[in-house]
């Protein structure tokens, strides 16, 4: 058991550097003109598995019917998570490309974007619950007092923060603006009924994203 949790962590990390390098630097690579339809039909495929597969078995009634052993979710997200950056499909065509000092800030936006997303993580639990972590006191402190959710930020700041935004970065963009707009409506639900009126006030305090017009929650 021991084994498979440090398996299970080392695949976490493993596709958390190809993420990266594959939103960073392999993802706008030019594409073969033709077969747009069947590149689309396997990017959208790529992208229902992850997402069915990362917010399904997070929910309370998977975990009741099937499994809830968080080494196993972690391992299985992490190879839907790396087939995704394997076998996507490239798309022709490009919307806009950055050069010089713009260039170099976007590049560094982005790279706040990927430390923003990293330390919330860390902040919840940097070993994801695998080493037996139990739901504590609702978070409300540190990055979880200026934002409710800083690493979907984080990570909409690395899609978007793009210094060149090719169609195929595009529909990957999208799919996972998407996703992670389904990932906070359920993640709300989920702790609204866990944390019940403490939430609910807790929501009030503190905006979901963007740090604006509303004093951070202490």
């Amino acid at each position: 058991m021991a084994l498979f949790r440090v398996v299970s962590y080392g695949a976490y990390l493993a596709s958390s550097a190809l993420l990266v390098w594959f939103v960073e630097f392999k993802v706008d690579r030019p594409a073969v003109t033709g077969g747009t339809v069947r590149s689309l039909l396997v990017d959208a495929a790529l992208l229902a598995l992850f997402a069915l597969q990362h917010s399904g078995m997070a929910r309370e009634s998977f975990k009741r019917r099937f499994t809830s052993d968080r080494s196993l979710y972690v391992l299985l997200s992490s190879l839907a998570l790396g087939a995704l950056c394997g076998l996507w499909q490239p798309l022709p065509g490009t919307i806009w490309e950055l050069r010089g000092a713009a260039r170099v800030a976007m590049f560094v936006v982005s790279g706040l974007g990927w430390l923003l997303a990293a330390v919330a993580t860390a902040q919840v639990d940097p070993f994801l619950g695998i080493w037996g972590r139990r739901e504590g006191p609702l978070r409300t402190r540190g990055l979880f007092g200026i934002v409710r959710h800083p690493a979907y930020l984080g990570m909409l700041v690395v899609f978007w923060a793009a210094e060149t935004m090719t169609w195929t970065h595009l529909v990957l963009t999208a799919g996972f603006t998407v996703y992670l707009a389904v990932g906070i409506a359920l993640e709300e639900r989920g702790l609204s009924a866990t944390y019940g009126a403490e939430y609910a006030e807790y929501r009030e305090r503190v905006p979901a994203l963007l740090p604006l017009g509303r004093p951070p929650c202490r």
